[in-house]
């Protein structure tokens, strides 16, 4: 499992969820904060999990890994 925040545009005005994905991999996304900041950015919280059934696999790879 992955999770993080990111101060990007807002998708929508107020509140919002956004869920993807199966029961091996999804990603969730959600504003944090529903007020926009003076720079015009909203603060937003994403997970990203992924299921591993091999379980050398698992513990070889990490996030660096990943996204290297």
């Amino acid at each position: 499992m992955w999770r993080g925040t990111m101060l990007p545009r807002p998708l929508r005005p107020g509140s919002y969820v956004i869920a993807l994905g199966t029961q091996r991999q999804r990603m969730v996304t959600y504003s944090i904060n529903a007020d926009v900041s003076d720079i015009g950015l909203a603060m937003i919280n994403w997970i990203i999990e992924l299921i591993i059934k091999n379980a050398e696999f698992a513990i070889h790879t990490t996030y660096r890994n990943c996204v290297s």
